[in-house]
This record gives structure tokens, sequence and C-alpha cells, in this order.
């Protein structure tokens, strides 16, 4: 789930000062947290959902607010307070420019925002597939962004002055998107980079338009939500979450993965095992949900506990993919379903930069059975978030090679023989995340 996974706000280059909470922190990192610590200098990991810092709702300024196991189904049904303020946002046409990847871009067109109902894109035309979205920080805040595939005519879809928005995900139909959004700031001024414990969850129109929200900060009770993906008929979505539980400090290896309908309604657990299940994304077909999993007794205390799994998207038992020695996140299948694409820590220890360790992350390919698991890009670097193109040709992704002088993410594609390393954003000193092309 994090910064992709990022749990930490990358050796200080992107925080100030730890964020303050009122409640319990947790570790996170990929995969909506693996190992990383909570402060906000200590070491980060690649992959997938932070879930550090604090648990209190945002207010907005420019937007309305073989088997294995048995998945419980048992929920929780908290429901919590909606948040409601809007406000509109300044308007302003939208063209498309042709720039390089490091350029200017182009402002979308800013609508007025709403706290229910649909984005209205029944009208819009769709992103044509030679398009991708993700998440840039180079106003100064989180905001999406669209482009071509090799990185030009970059297109501002959001406009959210003081939150940071992340994780685009592209509903089938390529008219509208999904996105978390959080308050820039900490209370005490640190960056919150992508702090999933403030997060809500929005939808907006890919030309900017309609943004509304979806599931508003501790909605049925749960404590963080992240890696909302859409169903390939875009009727469903499918979340990881951390529900209310028993009294005391939350335990945050013991997230559930729920379904709920378009609008992030009627939630309905399929994996509640008592331990991790989070990163969750479906088959093409929406027969089955592949995430990753570890067992409560060992996922605290083990990072490499982290594998890969399925489960029916109604529920069931669920299935293990991977087991290995190295903690495993972000799952997706090709859209045809022949291959996993997945994100590997295949050395917790390594790029040491000063007194932070960031790990070693790569891409690894697998068949849907679990076999012919081999590396895609495993070069030493940060390489982070897969995500297929539409004619899975080709990989997106985000990527770092750390050093004192870097600890920003760029945007990257490969294709699926592991060559043809592009970068997409070159020149850029932002920070670009979360490819997708579907």
């Amino acid at each position: 789930m994090r910064k992709e996974l990022f749990v930490v706000c990358l050796a200080a280059a992107a925080c100030t000062s730890s964020p303050t909470s009122s409640g319990s922190t947790g570790s996170g990192t990929s995969g909506a947290g693996t190992s990383a610590t909570t402060s906000s200098t200590s070491s980060a990991s690649a992959g997938s959902t932070s879930i550090t810092g604090t648990s209190s709702s945002s207010s907005d300024s420019s937007s309305a607010s073989g088997s294995t196991g048995t998945s419980s189904s048992s929920s929780s049904s908290n429901s919590s307070s909606s948040s409601s303020s809007s406000s509109s946002s300044s308007s302003s046409s939208s063209s498309s420019s042709s720039s390089s990847g490091s350029g200017s871009s182009t402002a979308g067109t800013f609508g007025s925002t709403s706290t229910s109902g649909s984005s209205g894109s029944s009208g819009l035309a769709a992103l044509d597939s030679d398009t991708i979205v993700f998440n840039s920080n180079r106003t100064g805040n989180g905001e999406i962004f669209s482009a071509r595939s090799d990185g030009s005519q970059l297109t501002q879809i959001t406009s959210n002055p003081g939150f940071n928005a992340w994780w685009p995900r592209l509903r089938p139909d390529r008219k509208a998107l999904l996105y978390y959004r959080c308050p820039s700031h900490f209370p005490d001024g640190g960056n919150a980079g992508e702090d999933y414990p403030s997060a809500s969850l929005w939808t907006v129109n890919v030309d900017g338009t309609g943004a509304t929200e979806l599931r508003p900060v501790r909605q049925d009770g749960w404590l963080f939500q992240a890696h909302a993906e859409w169903s390939p008929d875009g009727n469903q979505l499918v979340h990881c979450a951390l529900p209310t539980r028993d009294a005391g400090a939350p335990n945050f290896f013991a997230t559930v993965l729920y379904v709920t309908d378009a609008q992030g309604a009627n939630p309905r657990p399929i994996a509640d095992t008592g331990g991790w299940n989070c990163d969750p994304s479906w088959s093409p077909d929406g027969s089955t949900v592949i995430f990753n999993h570890c067992d409560p007794v060992t996922c605290a205390a083990n990072k490499p506990a982290f594998d890969i799994y399925t489960v029916s998207s109604d529920g069931g038992p669920i299935t293990r993919l991977t087991q290995n020695a190295v903690p495993d996140y972000d799952p997706y299948y090709s859209p045809d379903g022949s291959t996993i694409a997945w994100l590997q820590e295949s050395d917790p220890s390594g790029n040491a930069v000063g007194s932070v360790t960031l790990g070693r992350w790569g891409i690894y390919l697998m068949a849907p059975d679990g076999s012919a698991q081999h590396a895609l890009i495993d070069d030493g670097a940060i390489n982070s978030k897969p995500g297929w193109s539409v004619n899975q040709s080709t990989i997106f992704f985000h990527r770092m090679v750390p050093s004192a002088a870097n600890f920003t993410f760029n945007i990257f594609s490969i294709q699926l023989d592991g060559g043809g390393l592009t970068s997409l954003q070159p020149g850029s000193t932002a920070s670009n995340e979360y490819p997708t092309n579907r």
C-alpha cells in the first residue's frame, strides 16, 4: 500500500519531524506496511502502504470531503460520520500540451466537488489505451497527473492545495479514477506524505471534474484504508482495511480484505484471518482476488512471512502462491490472466544510506499457479509497484537508485523480456509514483 511503501519519510528527505499521533502508530511499508518504523526518519520499504502518522480525520479546503487456512466472515460494523465539507475549486479549460517528462504540466478542468453520488462521467471521453496516470509532488503537494506512455503530454488532473493525492486507479471504462487523499502536513508541520490513517478515498473524472469522496476517514470503523482496486466490470471495489476490533491498542497486523460496491459502500469481508491481508487486486474474470498475507503468529516479528495468496472474490479458503525467505507484495494479474507480476524485497539489508536501510526491491513474474517464478528487474535499486500495460507488453513502475543525494522515485517502463528500461520523466526532481495504464 504505502508509498508504495515507503513508509517513512525517506531518510528525512521528505519530512522534517515525526508525526504526532493520539492513537497507536503502525509499521508499514509495502503491501500496506511491512516492517518500516513509524518515525519520519527511519528505514523505508519500497512497496505498498504506509500506516504511520495520525488517525485524525482530515478537513477539506479545495474539495469535499493447495489451500491454506480459511478466512472468517465476521466484519466490523462500527460506522463513523461522513465528513462533508465542500468548496468549489478554480476552473480552467483542459488542454493537453506536449512536453518532456520533466516539463510543466497542463492543468485539467477542476470542477466543483461533491460528497456523495457518482462523478457524472457518462458523457466524458475515455482516456485512450496509450495514456498512463500517476501521482507527483511537482506542484509542492501530491496531485494526480496523466501522460502518454512515453511520459509526454503531461496533464494535471486533480488540484487539492493543502492535501496530498496518490494511488490513482483507472476505472475500467477509463473515464474516472480512484485516489486517496490526506492533509499534506501533520499538525506539527511535518510532511504527511501518504498517511493512510488520515486518508479518505475519492473518485474524479479523468478531465478533473466531479471529484467525489467515496469513503471518509474511519467510515465503518476502519482505522485505515488502502490499496483500493476496481473490479473488472467496474461495479465493485476491493480494499485493505484495519477494522476496529476489541478495546485497546489495535493490532496493525490484523488487516482485512473487503469488497464494496462501486461507491465504496456495503463492505463485506472476504479475507479475515486474524493476520495480515493486504495489497489486493482482481483476476481478469473477477472471480479471484490476489493479495499478500502473513499469519498472525509470525507476521509482526518475521517480515519474510509476507507471501502472495489468492482467495475467491466471494471469500473462502486462501491459497498460497509464493513461499520464500523474503517478503512479497503488490501482485497483479496480466490482462489475459496468464502471468502475475509482483514486488519482492529481495534483500532487506540492501541500499544502506547512512543510518537508513531501504532494502533492495525487484519486480518478479510467475504463472497463475505460482510456478515459473523469475525476476523481471532486480538490479540492486528500489523497483516498486508493478502495473501492466493494456496490451500486456510492458510493466510500469516507480524506481529509485538511492544515494546520499537521491531519495526520490521516478516512473519507468520495462518490456516483459527485461529490456527497454525507460525513464518516463527524465530530469524530474519531483517524486513521481504509482504509474498505471489500466
